[in-house]
């Protein structure tokens, strides 16, 4: 990997619990939120640009069948 991500990136399944880290990125069912813990406030955004540090992904298929003869 050329570089890790600047912050953790959580998943919240059933056994989430918070990361000891005051910025993280949380994986939910409803999309993507950056978590912010202050002092002063604790927010979760909604993320729409992805999570900096990481390589995109681009949705593919991939048949793996031998070719079908012409006379079909």
């Amino acid at each position: 990997m050329e570089g890790e991500p600047l912050f953790p990136v959580a998943v919240k399944d059933a056994a989430f619990t918070p990361p000891d880290a005051p910025t993280y990125y949380l994986l939910a069912a409803n999309g993507l939120f950056v978590e912010r813990r202050t002092p002063l406030f604790t927010a979760s955004v909604p993320v729409e640009a992805g999570v900096p540090g990481l390589r995109p992904h681009d949705a593919h298929l991939a048949l793996h069948l031998p070719r079908l003869p012409r006379s079909l």
